[in-house]
């Protein structure tokens, strides 16, 4: 898999006339993975940029220059703090009518208990996204996605933000196929088994909502594997957040970001009341 998918981005690269491609590290499996992957396939080519903002902690920090370290690959850091706390101020004096909400804006994902105020929090990764297309535009580069199939199945990202890029490698990988493939690729023990995060809040992690995805939707890579029937009400939830991914795909966004698909589509709620979720290893890509 991994040859095709380095093949696939010389193509990207050749097809858009580009010098290389970079990458936003977050210090998460994710990054991790396309940063193993550019560096395979651009050694002198690629570029990882640290994007550290309000609410990065210090060790996304320490684990983006860990993945820096360990596939030898250069790296930029664009500290977007002071940029962001500006944003912040200027959205203040707009002085907007209040709305109080449960879900994050268009989608069916519950918003986490001390989250103030949900749109905020989604200008981070378009603030980063920002900085990315910027770097990537000084240098001929294009922008390497990192959102997994999961995610995307999910409505789990961001439009604008973290959706956006050039080209993306792990939109046909679920997330445990995204953590076998971390393991192929050598990525640190820790980088592997640290708790998933959006990176919007200091030690947030994406574990207590993403618990059900994490369990039902992401079957293994190298077989077919078959889950336990899910209880209704996990059901229902995956159901709910099928349809909130729907609603987010009738934005144009969402097409921007060119991914990679194994074949075919998937019925999440039919998949789910089945109490059985199959996936196949991407031999042939899109």
């Amino acid at each position: 898999m991994i040859e095709q998918m380095s093949a696939w981005v010389l193509k990207q690269i050749d097809r858009r006339g580009a010098d290389g491609a970079l990458v936003g590290l977050s210090g998460d499996v994710d990054s991790a993975v396309v940063a193993g992957i550019l560096t395979r396939v651009l050694p002198q080519r690629c570029l990882g940029v640290l994007l550290p903002c309000d609410g990065t902690s210090q060790t996304d920090i320490d684990y983006a220059h860990k993945v820096a370290d360990k596939f030898d690959m250069p790296t930029a850091t664009m500290d977007l703090s002071e940029t962001f706390d500006s944003l912040h101020r200027s959205f203040d004096s707009a002085d907007l009518p209040e709305c109080s909400r449960q879900r994050w804006p268009r989608t069916a994902i519950s918003i986490p208990d001390g989250t103030e105020d949900p749109a905020l929090h989604n200008s981070k990764p378009r603030l980063r996204m920002l900085a990315l297309f910027y770097a990537a535009e000084s240098l001929n580069f294009l922008v390497a996605g990192t959102t997994n199939k999961s995610e995307l199945l999910t409505g789990y990202y961001t439009n604008y933000g973290d959706l956006a890029a050039d080209f993306g490698l792990l939109g046909g990988l679920f997330k445990t196929q995204v953590w076998e493939l971390a393991e192929e690729l050598g990525v640190p023990r820790e980088i592997i088994e640290r708790p998933p995060s959006a990176g919007m809040a200091s030690g947030q992690t994406d574990e207590e909502e993403l618990a059900l995805i994490t369990g039902v939707l992401m079957p293994s890579i190298s077989r077919k594997t078959r889950r336990s029937l899910p209880t209704k009400r996990k059901s229902r939830r995956c159901a709910n957040l099928s349809a909130g991914r729907k609603a987010k795909e009738k934005n144009p966004s969402s097409g921007q970001t060119e991914v990679i698909y194994p074949r075919g589509r998937l019925n999440i709620a039919l998949l789910i009341r089945r109490g059985t979720v199959y996936a196949k290893t991407p031999t042939q890509f899109l």
